[in-house]
């Protein structure tokens, strides 16, 4: 394909989103014109649930005015089960924004009503399987898979047991993704085309790209860069028809990945800006996070640092105001009242902080005591060699062997010192990132606690504390650490990478010497602070740079060096 080819249907999808948003207005404006005049609680019901629906895809303030009043009209009327879909579209609303606290307190306020107030019509178990749905959703986007699958498991016992099919697909589809980021790949594709399969006979184009893009992620994850282009270029042509923005952002978002990947960084860059562009608009944290966190690696990825950076800073500011202003004030509020945990906590961390000055003094005693073995054997045989100038030629060939054996045992014991140092090195790294394992574990500890049958504003504030750690899970001190000592001991490999590839970067040298290390892409993800998938991208943009062949180890070449 032409490069100029994507960058004309990147500029015709914002055309086809105007004339599709101004459609929608029209049909929006009819709705609201109904509802000022409709009397039939029944109908206005319909009415703000078909805004909340035409908004959340467009336009997240509007939709959050219709929500509210929704909820303010459902509390007006008395009516359980109008309170329970206005609660439950007030969290779809909460959830899509990325305010993920409110959004669970409203949805778990909707699963509370539902438990009380819902028998076994189909409309009921319909809603109390999209509430499960909705809040496995929320999870979902905070990264607690587990947690996630469950809720979507048990809202697909309501479906299948109903016979809906459009929102077990979309169980089904979230179900391929959980899958996905937990590693297995195949299981995750069989979910993606099981849920296209019901959406295409649904005719739903709206919900068929989410799995269109998922099959084309793991087909560019396999190296069939062929095969994804073609599922995202049919994603691209679905969302631009429909106009809907939010998952127009994604599309933009795995094209420019997918394009970095081709080499082709211009239309990459493209993307990434449309991207951009269209989650301001839509003003969401998670959407805007995501496409400055794309935006940051095209830049990257061309080598405008000064841009590149700014991209970043972005990125990182919008991942940190997902836990908003209100939420931090509560945290604060609730620092007394949990000071005896925070005190643990500060007693793990200092222990492990113990753990790793005391491995840093071990790998300096080694390194030191080595050098030491190293100097006196190199005098030893010195004095060796000159005592035996001395004697008689016969012994010549009894000094050959002994010098001989010497070497032998000085190579044995340097590579033995070597593989010593790289297993200190390596169990340094992990321990890195054993941490944040560490800080998972006191955070689902707080979501035990917080379903616990305590006081309602206890369990908001336990909410309020998990999400926090969640978000802040930081490790820069000792990720600077590791890359000091990283550069200290494998200088020759980061020289021999140098003189071989001169064109790869200090990301990617980095990376060669974890991979050298036998770190698996989740415990480099940890210690970098990024997403698997981010690793396994590099990794791939590694082994072109290397020039490999398809069937060459990456591993194998890079222990080769």
């Amino acid at each position: 394909m032409k490069k100029g080819v994507p960058i004309v249907i990147a500029l015709f999808a914002i055309s086809a989103i105007e004339v599709n948003a101004q459609l929608d207005a029209y049909s929006n404006q009819q709705l609201v014109r109904e509802l000022e005049v409709e009397q039939d609680p029944r109908e206005i019901d319909r009415i703000y649930i078909s805004l909340i629906n035409r908004y959340l895809n467009n336009d997240l303030d509007s939709a959050y005015i219709f929500a509210s009043d929704y909820l303010e009209f459902a509390e007006e009327s008395g009516d359980p089960v109008y309170i329970i879909r206005a609660q439950y579209n007030l969290g779809r609303y909460y959830g899509n924004k990325g305010e993920s606290i409110e959004a669970i307190n409203a949805l778990k306020i909707a699963q509370d009503l539902a438990d009380v107030n819902f028998g076994t019509s189909e409309d009921e178990l319909t809603q109390q399987g999209r509430i499960m749905g909705m809040i496995g959703f929320i999870y979902y986007t905070n990264y607690q898979f587990d947690t996630a699958l469950e809720y979507y498991k048990q809202a697909m016992t309501f479906f299948e047991q109903l016979g809906t099919q459009r929102p077990l697909a979309i169980s089904i589809s979230t179900i391929g993704s959980i899958y996905y980021q937990q590693g297995a790949i195949r299981p995750a594709k069989n979910y993606y085309e099981q849920s296209l399969r019901i959406k295409e006979e649904l005719k739903d184009s709206l919900l068929m790209t989410s799995d269109i893009k998922n099959i084309a992620m793991i087909y560019q994850e396999w190296g069939q860069l062929d095969s994804a282009r073609v599922f995202l270029e049919r994603a691209l042509e679905i969302d631009t028809k429909t106009g809907a923005r939010r998952k127009l952002i994604g599309t933009y978002r795995d094209l420019t990945r997918l394009h970095l990947e081709l080499g082709e960084s211009d239309i990459g860059l493209a993307y990434a800006l449309k991207a951009v562009e269209l989650a301001e608009e839509y003003n969401s944290y998670t959407n805007l996070e995501r496409a400055y966190e794309v935006l940051y690696e095209a830049y990257d990825y061309l080598g405008d640092d000064a841009k590149a950076l700014e991209s970043f800073i972005l990125f990182h500011t919008y991942k940190d105001s997902v836990v908003n202003a209100e939420s931090k004030a509560a945290l604060i509020d609730a620092q007394e009242r949990y000071e005896s945990t925070k005190r643990e906590q500060e007693i793990g961390l200092l222990e492990s902080q113990n753990q790793l000055q005391k491995a840093r003094i071990t790998l300096v005693s080694v390194v030191l005591g080595a050098s030491l073995l190293v100097s006196i054997l190199v005098f030893l045989k010195i004095v060796f060699r000159k005592r035996n100038e001395l004697e008689i030629k016969e012994k010549d060939k009894l000094i050959s062997d002994s010098q001989r054996k010497l070497a032998e045992e000085e190579l044995e014991k340097e590579k033995l010192r070597a593989e010593y140092i790289q297993k200190e090195l390596t169990n340094y790294a992990l321990h890195i990132a054993e941490k944040n394992d560490f800080l998972e574990e006191i955070k689902e500890q707080i979501y035990d606690i917080r379903f616990s049958p305590c006081q309602e504003e206890i369990r908001k504030e336990l909410i309020r504390i998990e999400m926090k750690i969640f978000q802040n899970v930081k490790i820069n001190e000792e990720r600077e650490e590791l890359q000091s000592k990283v550069d200290e001991l494998c200088s020759g490999f980061f020289l021999k990478l140098k003189s071989q590839f001169p064109d790869l970067t200090e990301n990617d040298r980095r990376l060669a010497v974890f991979l050298r290390l036998n770190l698996s892409s989740k415990d480099i993800a940890n210690i970098l602070n990024i997403e698997p998938k981010s690793v396994q991208q590099s990794r791939y943009r590694l082994r072109k740079k290397l020039g490999l062949n398809p069937g060459e180890d990456l591993q194998v070449i890079l222990n080769t060096i």
